[in-house]
């Protein structure tokens, strides 16, 4: 599934079940929601991939103006759902300019690959993730 992000990316963060050893957070970037259920794997993988990523942004301009092929930049219901059970392999990549895509940087979790075209998406997606992580501490310890 591919998310693309463009712009100011409407960002949410939620906590379900918590105080409970099956907390999760809810991680919604755009229109998109991922649900972590193991917050002391994933959550952690999340966050690394997107930190590495930053290494990357210098590339990416301020804001993109062009779009990329269906996405649906600054539509923020929620459109897919994706559940996260354990680690998953994660990974991130500058892509250049094609006849068809701007140039952007590629952050793929398990089944979800971000598409960010410029530095203030990549801004707020990274931001999002870095306080989820922060917000799940304490319910590590549960």
């Amino acid at each position: 599934m591919t998310v693309n992000a463009t712009g100011d990316v409407k960002c949410r963060i939620g906590v379900l079940d918590a105080g409970t050893p099956e907390a999760t957070i809810a991680l919604k970037t755009g229109d998109t929601v991922i649900h972590l259920r193991d917050i002391n794997g994933a959550l952690d993988t999340l966050e690394l991939v997107w930190r590495a990523a930053h290494g990357l942004e210098h590339r990416l301009p301020w804001r993109d103006t062009s779009r990329l092929p269906g996405g649906a930049p600054g539509l923020y219901r929620v459109a897919s759902l994706v559940v996260i059970q354990g680690r998953t392999a994660a990974m991130h990549t500058f892509l250049p300019a094609t006849r068809r895509t701007p140039k952007h940087i590629r952050v793929q979790f398990g089944p979800v690959v971000w598409r960010v075209t410029d530095l203030l998406a990549m801004r707020a997606i990274s931001t999002a993730v870095e306080r989820a992580h922060q917000i799940a501490r304490p319910l590590r310890e549960i």
